[in-house]
């Protein structure tokens, strides 16, 4: 993408994100003020609303008020005159007041007179028995304790609910005694709920409670808790062509404080939607702004950069095609596109300079690559060679052909650390010079002696001018020397060399790389020491392990003769005397390898062991003509035995997979009989042990000299199963040999 299209997108996207974070937030704010606005109407509206409500209960008080303290009213609720109805209790009073029902109750709480009236048909009516219940029997609306004693408030009855005031009967001057009481109560129905709305422009809707309600009713009930409270919700609009509305509810108690009603005023939501016309007339202000400010700023980003720096990229392209370094991007103005004109001609100046340091770098990196390699190759041939001469002749030739040097040597010093002897060589003059067992007296002799006397490195640029260089026929050509101690495990052991034809010819690299190159030289020149002495230790362990081993089963044959088996016509029988076959046994027992024949066929006529007539075992002699393997019977490569094996003629001679088998069956045979030998070896060590501490232990039980003797010798004969035992003290003579068959 080029720089015009990032620029344009990243500036439409930066003004579209400005445009959206603007309008996001006025939405927010504006909505937010809108909604707490409609909010507060709506708190005020159900305000209104119940003070509308509250206001029909003040008229009703008001009328109660001005009935109740009145001498006829007074003398009317005790003699209960018809003067008094007849005058005043018509049905023009009920409509006047607008009231439907007047109660009189004396002052033992007996209903005096009662009358209700329909507003609706105006018409008297029949007083509801549930009244009496609801009302007379309700002692805060009849019995009134103090002349300034009110009830006023909403009662829930059969028929629905009712506002109602009552107040105590006085005279004329509001004493008492008082002698009962008067009610007036209006039906709460829907005309008068009607007249409320219509009186406050709302709309109204009261709602039971404790009945079933409508979901946002419910909702709303929940969330009331005192008829001070007043919950707000959004109401969905039920059809598409409906507007939403917004309600506020609150609960109204009746007389006793107890919930009665949930009373909902709602309206549409004008506020809202205009505070959202006002929002979405500010988005499209914003946008349009935003448009032509963008536009206005690609037209001055198109000329004064952008322009600009296509030039220069077109001729930085054109300098970089044709490979011309000493190209320059021309430089106008003096502002920042200015400045950065000129800071590419100085990068290419300097790019230019730095292409001949590059080749140099380069160079040198090459060279230090191969010595690196080098090194890698060496170390690895020093770590694989365990021959110590082998590796020093290996480690020379591979340091004079990979770092170029005409003569590399190892001197190793001699056991006395006196002299530093040539070991290895990679010239023809050092080869002579090894020839005649060159060396060099530590610490004296050339700068090898220096070396190893004084366990540090020394370099000679120039031997002509160095004191310590040492002058040798055999090699006439050196201009410069280095030699490194070569140091293992804390000594030194000798020295690496190496000479150039060329003055000068070591640099610090060269140095470190002989550094590395002589510990590696001497740690696996060390390690290879030490393998070769494992190997020399581990075959002399052999040697005298064999030799023991020979000894025990020479002595253990000598014992018993002849000891062998053999396997003939399904037994298996013990050898009783030499062998008759000597045919290939000699030449098995000498030469520790197999010896076979096979001329002839027959199984029936192989050589064996047999029971002759007499119970002794007889040797059969075999067909000499059937094929036959004698195999030595080794234990640590000496011959204990042979095993002799004969075929049946049918089936042929030996096959190699037959006698490999058979080899391999005669070694595992060796190495059982071996540790069957020591494992009776170390029984008869053990029972020889225990009967040594046997006889001790019998010994020690008494530390009386006489008794100890005689227990020694009881002990003693017992133990070896001896004829005679003599056990004498005695200073004067040493008694040695042997008496009558015993020892003594």
């Amino acid at each position: 993408m080029t720089l015009r299209n990032q620029t344009l997108t990243r500036i439409g996207l930066t003004i579209v994100g400005l445009i959206v974070v603007l309008y996001a937030a006025s939405r927010t704010i504006l909505m937010r003020g809108f909604d707490t606005l409609e909010q507060d109407y709506i708190r005020q509206d159900v305000g209104r609303v119940r003070s509308a409500l509250l206001g029909k209960l003040d008229d009703l008080e008001i009328i109660v008020a001005d009935w109740a303290p009145w001498d006829d009213t007074y003398e009317f609720v005790q003699d209960g005159n018809a003067e008094y109805i007849d005058s005043n209790l018509m049905g023009d009073t009920f409509t006047n007041f607008g009231i439907n029902t007047m109660l009189f109750v004396d002052d033992s709480g007996q209903l005096v007179y009662g009358q209700n009236f329909d507003l609706y048909n105006e018409e008297k009516v029949p007083v509801p028995s549930s009244m009496y219940e609801y009302i007379v029997g309700d002692d805060l609306l009849t019995r009134h304790t103090v002349t300034e004693s009110v009830a006023t408030g909403i009662v829930l009855l059969p028929e629905g609910p009712m506002l109602v005031s009552s107040q105590p009967i006085l005279t004329n001057d509001s004493e008492g005694p008082i002698r009962g009481a008067m009610m007036m109560g209006l039906y709460l129905d829907d005309d008068v709920v009607d007249k409320l709305a219509k009186t406050t422009y709302l709309s109204l809707t009261l709602q039971l409670d404790g009945q079933e309600m409508p979901p946002d009713f419910q909702t709303a009930r929940s969330a009331l808790t005192d008829d001070e409270s007043i919950f707000i919700q959004i109401l969905e609009p039920e059809t598409a062509q409906d507007i939403e509305t917004i309600a506020g509810y609150t609960l109204l108690q009746d007389i006793h404080g107890e919930p009665a009603f949930v009373m909902r005023v709602d309206t549409p939501r004008d506020i809202y939607e205009q505070g959202r016309t006002s929002v979405s007339y500010f988005a499209i202000s914003l946008l349009a702004v935003g448009l032509v400010f963008t536009l206005v700023t690609l037209l001055l980003l198109e000329s004064q950069v952008l322009s600009r720096l296509a030039r220069i990229s077109k001729d930085v392209g054109n300098i970089s095609v044709s490979g011309d370094r000493a190209g320059r991007v021309p430089v106008t103005g003096q502002d920042e596109l200015s400045s950065l004109a000129s800071e590419i001609n100085g990068m290419l100046t300097a790019l230019q300079q730095s292409d001949v340091q590059l080749e140099e770098r380069n160079r040198e990196l090459a060279r230090r690559t191969r010595y690196l390699e080098a090194t890698a190759e060496v170390a690895q041939n020093a770590a694989a060679v365990l021959d110590p001469q082998e590796l020093l002749s290996r480690v020379v030739a591979l340091i004079s052909e990979r770092f170029g040097f005409y003569h590399t040597a190892i001197f190793l010093l001699d056991p006395d650390g006196e002299w530093a002897v040539l070991q290895a060589a990679s010239s023809r003059g050092g080869q002579r010079l090894l020839a005649r067992g060159f060396r060099l007296l530590v610490g004296q002799q050339g700068i090898v002696g220096y070396v190893t006397g004084r366990g540090e490195p020394r370099v000679a640029l120039n031997v002509g001018a160095d004191a310590a260089y040492f002058d040798t026929p055999e090699l006439p050509d050196t201009r410069s020397e280095m030699a490194w101690p070569l140091r293992a495990r804390g000594e030194i052991i000798g020295a690496l060399d190496v000479q150039s034809k060329k003055a000068k010819a070591f640099t610090e690299e060269d140095v470190a790389v002989l550094h590395t190159l002589a510990d590696q030289i001497a740690m696996a020149l060390s390690n290879a020491r030490l393998v070769q002495q494992l190997q020399n230790s581990l075959e002399r362990q052999q040697r005298v392990f064999g030799e023991l081993s020979r000894r025990a089963w020479t002595d253990a044959l000598h014992e018993q003769p002849n000891l062998g088996y053999r396997y003939f016509q399904g037994d298996v029988v013990p050898l009783t005397g030499p062998p008759k076959s000597e045919a290939s046994m000699p030449e098995a027992n000498a030469q520790g390898a197999n010896a076979q024949g096979a001329d002839a066929q027959g199984a029936d006529a192989q050589g064996a062991d047999a029971q002759g007539a007499d119970g002794e075992t007889e040797y059969v002699e075999p067909a000499p003509e059937l094929p036959e393997i004698a195999l030595p019977l080794k234990v640590r490569e000496n011959v204990i035995g042979t095993i002799n094996v004969h075929k049946s003629g049918e089936t042929g001679d030996w096959t190699p997979d037959e006698v490999s088998l058979l080899e391999t069956l005669t070694d595992q045979l060796g190495v059982a009989l071996e540790g069957a030998r020591l494992y009776q070896e170390a029984q008869h060590r053990a029972t020889r042990e225990r009967l040594v501490g046997e006889v001790t232990a019998r010994m020690r039980e008494t530390l009386d000299v006489d008794t100890m003797l005689k227990t020694s010798v009881i002990e003693i004969r017992r133990a070896l199963d001896i004829a005679e035992v003599e056990v004498r003290l005695d200073t004067t003579q040493t008694l040695t040999g042997q008496r009558d068959g015993g020892s003594d």
